[in-house]
């Protein structure tokens, strides 16, 4: 399967490089996975290279934390995993979804 580049997030708040929970979609609109990282765009280029479901990712959207808060960014990150949970998170699910 082709890799294929997620389009980059422009004007986003928080700066050129900024911190917070990201959920990816795939085509459906199906929430695949839950993340946060203090620094979106190395934490993007870090999935496109590694990660062997980022070919699925369809959508990004950023939940900006402008102060850092790190903490916050888990309990958010914590919280959207246990509600939506997305097929390649880990953390906090089975990793597979039931009908």
């Amino acid at each position: 399967m082709q890799k294929r580049q997620v389009p980059a997030m422009q004007a986003l708040p928080g700066g050129d490089n900024p911190g917070g929970v990201y959920i990816c979609e795939n085509a459906t609109g199906e929430v695949i996975y839950v993340g946060k990282t203090i620094g979106w765009r190395e934490r993007r280029l870090r999935h496109q290279q590694a990660t062997p479901w980022w070919g699925e990712v369809e959508r990004v959207h950023l939940l900006v934390h402008r102060d850092g808060d790190t903490y916050a960014m888990r309990d958010t990150e914590r919280a959207l995993i246990g509600l939506l949970a997305p097929m390649h998170n880990v953390y906090g699910t089975t990793g597979q979804r039931t009908a």
